[in-house]
């Protein structure tokens, strides 16, 4: 693992897949976080939609979110459709992730 002097993170999206299978893009967005890790990331934040979903239309993916965090040894921020408080705390105490923003 990297150690850098000054803290850095990481921010991604959920990984793009050809077959738009949910299990082929959790464990692509897993394997992507990894390597962030491994290369020093103190923390990462994931936002909870794929690159070519439409911002309002498509629903964060949280449970993808929780199973990136499980996978890691550093806190995991998730990021998307967080629009209150209650949208925050639901989020936090369903997914067991560090923070949201």
């Amino acid at each position: 693992e990297a150690v850098h002097p000054i803290p850095v993170s990481c921010k991604t999206r959920i990984a793009e897949d050809d077959e738009n299978d949910a299990t082929s893009s959790c464990d692509a967005t897993i394997n992507v976080a990894l390597r962030m890790q491994k290369a020093g990331a103190r923390w990462i934040t994931l936002h909870c939609r794929k690159r070519n979903d439409e911002t309002r239309s498509t629903l964060p993916n949280y449970a993808l979110g929780a199973n990136v965090a499980k996978a890691l040894s550093i806190p995991v921020v998730l990021n998307g459709g967080i629009d209150s408080v209650q949208k925050a705390r639901m989020v936090l105490k369903q997914t067991g992730c560090f923070a949201v923003m």
